[in-house]
């Protein structure tokens, strides 16, 4: 009679089968949100804040590829954290300005200017934050051409050109060299005499 061979149990089953697809480079997350799900859930909320792949995986210590499975396993999970961390951003850059418009418009009430410019930086930030998250620009730069255009370039020529002139190089090229002839004859001399003519 042929014996069954022993079973593995389900954990060590499980260890093996993630092993030879992660050695293949399939990173699923799963095993991570089964044996780990503190660590899935910090990677979730972490990613949910904007942070990057390298430094979930370094402060989470997990491989990167982790991080990227655990990306594309909740993508919908990681949207509402973000769009529910915006609108905090918001409620706080709102309260803020309500804050600051109560400061300049009450007259009878005292203020410190500490407490205004906090209220505008913290504003600021929450702008900023909730600008981020949302996918927009949270900068913006402008940028002027001051280069010359057609016409300046032409009058800039024309300097060059009445430049050469004045320095007497009219006609002459920058490929064009003077060449000196030397005469073969005057070069076996030389160094027939022990002189090395360069």
């Amino acid at each position: 009679m042929a014996t069954q061979p022993d079973l593995l149990p389900s954990s060590e089953m499980d260890n093996a089968l993630f092993s030879d697809s992660e050695a293949k480079g399939q990173f699923t997350g799963e095993r991570l949100a089964k044996f780990h799900p503190e660590k899935y859930q910090a990677i979730l909320n972490l990613l949910g804040e904007g942070c990057g792949v390298r430094f979930i995986s370094k402060l989470v210590k997990v491989s990167p590829h982790t991080v990227q499975a655990v990306r594309s396993r909740e993508p919908s999970a990681i949207a509402t954290l973000k769009e529910k961390m915006a609108d905090g951003f918001r409620g706080i850059a709102a309260l803020c300005q309500e804050g600051i418009r109560d400061i300049l418009t009450d007259k009878d009430v005292k203020f410190d200017k500490k407490d205004l410019k906090g209220l505008a930086v913290t504003m600021g930030i929450s702008v900023e934050k909730f600008q981020l998250l949302d996918g927009q620009a949270t900068h913006r730069y402008e940028s002027t051409l001051s280069e010359p255009g057609h016409g300046g370039y032409a009058a800039m020529l024309r300097e060059l050109k009445a430049e050469a002139e004045r320095m007497g190089i009219v006609g002459e090229k920058t490929a064009q060299k003077r060449i000196v002839p030397i005469d073969v004859g005057e070069l076996e001399d030389t160094q027939e005499n022990g002189v090395n003519v360069a």
